[in-house]
């Protein structure tokens, strides 16, 4: 895959990330889960908690991701740029 290639898999993926829609759909329904465990976190058993905590961690993981595709498109993005 040529860099122009992959910048413009990465412009694809990272324009779908920062579009409303996704925020409204995936973004903000992950960050209502998570709110909802960090409460659940406190008032449910030990053996609960440890779920959800496992849950918070893979959500966390996931927005992670979506921050870890911008970057490298921003990356891509410089170095194309500075090839010209």
């Amino acid at each position: 895959m040529t860099s122009q290639e992959e910048y413009s898999e990465l412009y694809e993926i990272t324009r779908m990330i920062r579009s409303d829609v996704f925020k409204k759909f995936i973004v903000d329904h992950i960050k209502e889960k998570q709110s909802k465990i960090k409460h659940n976190f406190f008032v449910s058993d030990l053996k609960e908690s440890w779920r959800a905590g496992g849950n918070n961690e893979a959500m966390k993981d996931i927005l992670g991701l979506f921050a870890d595709i911008e970057n490298d498109f921003k990356n891509k993005k410089a170095e194309l740029e500075s090839q010209d």
